[in-house]
């Protein structure tokens, strides 16, 4: 008779995803493009929102939570932490 409340830090893997990162124009480096190309072909609904900014480039990817959890997208959030020397902001 007991009831069952599912784990509020589950996520669904349906849950849409934002990653948003900048890159300045001395870093540009056509490694993004491939990559962005890449995830496109991994997720159908994947979508890109660019941005120029005093800051650089501003790059918004919107994704699902099942995606996310891809090495590929894993990869590419690395590279960017390495590269670029920033955090990757996921929401």
């Amino acid at each position: 008779m007991g009831l069952t409340l599912a784990n509020e830090t589950e996520k669904d893997p349906n849950d849409p995803v934002r990653i948003s990162f900048t890159c300045p124009p001395e870093l540009y480096e056509d490694w993004i493009a491939e990559k962005i190309a890449t995830l496109k072909d991994y997720d159908p609904g994947f979508y890109v929102m660019e941005a120029n900014t005093q800051m650089g480039t501003l790059y918004q990817l919107h994704t699902t939570q099942k995606h996310l959890e891809h090495a590929d997208f894993k990869k590419f959030m690395f590279q960017v932490k390495m590269r670029l020397g920033q955090d990757v902001k996921i929401r």
